[in-house]
């Protein structure tokens, strides 16, 4: 930068201040930067399912601690590195019950026990994203969420960010199960 400028390099460090400090206050700045995390929305009865039709599908791959990724066109599971110790078969799959729902787990190759990973939880959470076309567009995307469909009809909303520009709906999942779009 021009010495001529110094005012410039001064806001610019500032500004840079500035959000490394907004990052950090919600944990790792580098991942707050890539997947922001939308407001937390409380669980409570009040979540409903978007009805919708996707895809039928089912896939499964083996992903170890490296990480990965499965899906189909416009429906994806990110497995980030160390989310996983061992090699693990993940399923994805759609569920046909008329709303944007899929089914999800995660179990330790080898194991007899069905989804032992999945519901023991992840060490990094991993990501499920869904394309999804809200009527309404920003105002209708911005009360959508990624919700766990819980044994007892209730959903639980998880962290979930949208990008408009590609329609993607993302959550961040801690443990596998049914999961579902939400809207409050």
């Amino acid at each position: 930068m021009s010495h001529s400028r110094p005012w410039l390099r001064r806001t610019l460090l500032a500004l840079a201040g500035l959000a490394l400090a907004a990052c950090s206050e919600h944990g790792d700045p580098a991942q707050r930067l890539l997947q922001p995390d939308a407001p937390r929305a409380e669980s409570r009865a009040g979540w409903q399912k978007v009805a919708g039709t996707m895809p039928a599908f089912r896939v499964s791959a083996v992903i170890d601690a490296s990480g990965g990724s499965i899906g189909v066109p416009g429906y994806t599971l990110t497995v980030p590195a160390r989310a996983v110790a061992q090699p693990t078969e993940f399923v994805f799959e759609s569920v046909g019950e008329g709303y944007l729902a899929v089914r999800l787990s995660a179990t330790s190759v080898g194991s007899r026990t069905a989804n032992d990973i999945g519901e023991a939880g992840f060490t990094v959470p991993v990501l499920l994203s869904e394309q999804v076309d809200a009527a309404g567009g920003m105002p209708q995307w911005n009360r959508m969420v990624i919700a766990w469909d819980r044994p007892d009809g209730v959903l639980d909303p998880v962290p979930s960010s949208i990008n408009p520009a590609t329609k993607v709906l993302t959550g961040r999942l801690s443990h596998f199960s049914q999961y579902v779009v939400a809207t409050d």
